[in-house]
């Protein structure tokens, strides 16, 4: 059982190859789909509804790209656009200040699936700052039958929900099947949620997932070390 962390996420990477399907919800300028593209030449979505963003992605012949927001409900949406654009959001930012907001086309994820048009997903990454809670919750068998392993980048330590609200969303997609596994030691910034039918885990996966994070913790304390020295910046998210 592996586990690996691409920008930030945490990732299965057990039986990826180039039949696997990713889609990326929040994808910014493509740091994470085109990693997952490059790693296991998969067919890989990106959905961004930064404009600016999405032309990046647009240009990115790995990556199929869509300028949209998905959301709990379908229909045009606010987008707050932020000095640090990894920060931007459909909700006024927190903590980068705000310098346009402009109107994006909303989703739902199960609409965006037909349109894909794949029967799986093998790997479901969102950082969608702060809306997170908010789509999870709306989720039901639907979307969540589609799908094999989510990576999210939860919000609560800068104040956009609470840990309570976390666990209430780990409760609600375990009703679904899926296990919680934390990449993250002090926050809920790197979540893991696993489908241990659909993936065909074996009877002991909580311990080798556990092995996993705590290898994959002592890999990342010493790339910051080295990084540090080394003077060059990682390339985990800021927001």
């Amino acid at each position: 059982m592996r586990i690996e962390r691409f920008y930030g996420h945490s990732v299965l990477i057990d039986h990826l190859d180039a039949s696997s399907t990713v889609l990326d919800l929040g994808s910014h300028s493509g740091g994470f789909a085109q990693a997952m593209a490059s790693r296991f030449r998969c067919d890989t979505f990106c959905v961004e509804p930064n404009p600016a963003l999405y032309q990046v992605l647009a240009a990115n012949p790995a990556v199929s790209a869509f300028n949209l927001a998905v959301t709990s409900r379908p229909g045009s949406a606010c987008f707050y656009v932020t000095e640090n654009s990894e920060c931007s959001s459909l909700i006024p930012p927190k903590i980068s200040k705000t310098v346009a907001e402009i109107e994006c086309q909303g989703v739902t994820l199960e609409a965006l699936l037909e349109t894909i048009g794949s029967k799986q997903i093998d790997v479901l990454k969102m950082d969608i700052e702060g809306q997170e809670l908010e789509l999870l919750a709306s989720l039901g068998d639907a979307a969540l039958d589609h799908i094999n392993q989510l990576s999210v980048e939860f919000h609560e330590s800068i104040g956009i929900g609470t840990t309570k609200d976390v666990l209430r969303t780990i409760n609600h997609l375990k009703h679904f099947g899926f296990e919680a596994i934390k990449g993250s030691f002090f926050d809920y910034c790197d979540v893991l949620f696993l489908h241990p039918v659909r993936l065909r885990l074996p009877s002991c996966w909580r311990w080798l997932a556990s092995t996993e994070r705590v290898r994959n913790g002592i890999a990342r304390r010493l790339l910051k070390i080295s990084s540090h020295f080394a003077g060059s910046p990682d390339s985990e998210n800021s927001c």
